[in-house]
């Protein structure tokens, strides 16, 4: 059972890097967009490299805090919160984001982006895991 069991990882852990090698090369497609910049943090942090993770949730969280000042949209301040999380592995007050932000922070988003947060805090792991179309 063992032997299956080592096999099986080693299975996973080569998709992971497949998957994050071919995420790499469609860089060139979308340099500056902050959704992409995002995934491939998450897809860096899920294959063990959160140095590099760590610099794209930086990139992410500048081109979304960039978007928000020119024309934001829900979309992209949940996305910003979550990136945020990420970067700093710590809740942000959402009071403080919503007086930033007071034209698109519905109550339905503030509820949301709780939700969120408070899954982020307790499995890291397995939130990034899902959101990258894992079970």
């Amino acid at each position: 059972h063992k032997a299956i069991r080592r096999q099986r990882q080693m299975c996973i852990r080569d998709r992971k890097e497949k998957a994050l090698q071919t995420m790499l090369q469609m860089e060139k497609f979308s340099p500056d967009d902050p959704y992409y910049i995002l995934g491939k943090g998450m897809m860096l942090e899920e294959n063990a490299k959160k140095s590099l993770a760590m610099d794209a949730y930086k990139q992410a969280a500048s081109l979304f805090k960039k978007r928000l000042k020119e024309k934001p949209t829900e979309a992209d301040l949940m996305n910003y919160v979550f990136v945020l999380f990420l970067r700093d592995n710590k809740n942000y007050s959402l009071d403080e984001i919503e007086k930033e932000y007071p034209q698109i922070f519905s109550p339905a988003i503030r509820q949301h982006t709780k939700k969120l947060i408070d899954e982020l805090s307790n499995k890291r792991e397995d939130v990034i895991h899902e959101m990258l179309g894992g079970k």
